[in-house]
């Protein structure tokens, strides 16, 4: 006797992992005398060049940020995405940071990679 048997395969749903397409950062703020600034939410504009001075910005957002004993917290890019030849490969980009109208702080913080 010949068995005839029919297979089916049924695919299962499998979660993905998908990297944030934002840039976590944190940093602190003080005034002239080293002090911390004013407890508030302040106007920060980020920006981000491919040199360490001159040129013209690839990107750039401006956060309210919420700022606590000097320090704040923000995901770059979740106002305006970042451009898409911002994958990955920040070798060669800069980060400038402009407080309410402040001048832009120097110098230029270069990206660096971390561990996802």
């Amino acid at each position: 006797m010949l068995c005839a048997g029919l297979l089916r395969f049924t695919p299962t749903n499998t979660a993905t992992a998908a990297i944030n397409p934002e840039i976590n950062f944190q940093g602190k703020l003080d005034n002239p005398d080293g002090t911390n600034v004013t407890d508030g939410t302040y106007s920060i504009v980020f920006s981000i060049y491919n040199a360490s001075s001159g040129g013209t910005a690839i990107w750039t957002e401006t956060q309210c940020g919420v700022v606590s004993n000097g320090i704040f917290q923000v995901n770059l890019g979740s106002v305006t995405p970042l451009p898409g030849s911002i994958n990955g490969d920040i070798s060669n980009l800069y980060l400038v940071i402009k407080v309410v109208s402040d001048p832009e702080m120097t110098p230029r913080i270069q990206f660096t990679s971390v561990p996802q």
